[in-house]
């Protein structure tokens, strides 16, 4: 079993081209994702502290939440 700190981010969407990132809005990311993911998918503004929460993962990857 593995766990990960997990948070919300305040994020934008990744570039296309060479938009200017004062075009591009940001938003609070709806679900909890990793510091990874959130890189991954987004170009990340801020992330949020008081919304951690731990990521369970079991050998079926199975996800359980705690506080």
């Amino acid at each position: 079993m593995s766990t990960e700190t997990v948070y919300r981010f305040f994020v934008r969407e990744k570039a296309e081209d060479a938009q200017q990132a004062s075009l591009r809005r940001v938003f609070l990311t709806r679900g909890y994702l990793s510091e990874a993911q959130a890189a991954e998918r987004y170009e990340v503004v801020e992330r949020v502290e008081h919304t951690a929460r731990r990521r369970v993962l079991d050998a079926a990857d199975v996800i359980a939440w705690t506080r």
